[in-house]
């Protein structure tokens, strides 16, 4: 997104310096009148569906442009997420967890008044459940190894860090050595 971002921004660098006009985001709004307009190409604009302007990048257009500040009536990012976010609906989890007790609910009622209900196991439902807890056991492996590996690899790293110290403390000693031998022999005439 950055890099779509970036090149959008060239080619309208481009264009501007093509035309010798500033190049405008939401086409007016300025008080200066100019006889050209300097559009980009529709096949370089993203598809506004599919991207998502985070905060940051909402900030950045508002500092850029008075133009947006003007549009949408507010200098900062988070008052205008504030002013247009859209109410969410409840938890899935909870949705979930509230079918599953008013099923229970039920089948106890019903086995309170005699009813004896035996469910058969599904094949189909085993057999995907086998094999999403046999991937999540693969993927716990796979992770635990990568893990391993990753932290012998900092335990190399820092015995080999330790090495060094150690010997640029030892080439330190030495050119001390040196610099206090010259010393003498610079003092001694």
């Amino acid at each position: 997104m950055i890099q779509e971002a970036e090149r959008l921004a060239a080619a309208e660098r481009e264009l501007e310096a093509a035309n010798k006009a500033p190049s405008k985001l939401w086409g007016g709004g300025s008080s200066k009148k100019t006889s050209k307009s300097v559009a980009v190409p529709s096949k370089d604009l993203p598809d506004m569906d599919a991207k998502i302007i985070y905060r940051m990048q909402l900030q950045r257009l508002l500092d850029d442009s008075p133009e947006i500040r003007d549009v949408l009536g507010a200098k900062r990012a988070i008052d205008v997420i504030r002013r247009f976010r859209t109410k969410r609906g409840r938890d899935p989890y909870a949705e979930i967890s509230t079918m599953q007790e008013a099923v229970i609910l039920k089948m106890d009622d019903l086995e309170k008044i005699g009813l004896n209900l035996e469910f058969k196991e599904v094949e189909t439902l085993n057999m995907v459940s086998n094999a999403l807890n046999d991937a999540l056991t693969e993927v716990q492996n796979q992770w635990r190894m990568e893990l391993t590996q990753l932290l012998e690899t900092c335990s190399g790293i820092s015995n080999h860090l330790i090495d060094l110290t150690d010997r640029l403390a030892a080439c330190t000693e030495k050119h001390n050595e040196i610099a206090r031998d010259i010393n003498t022999q610079a003092v001694m005439p």
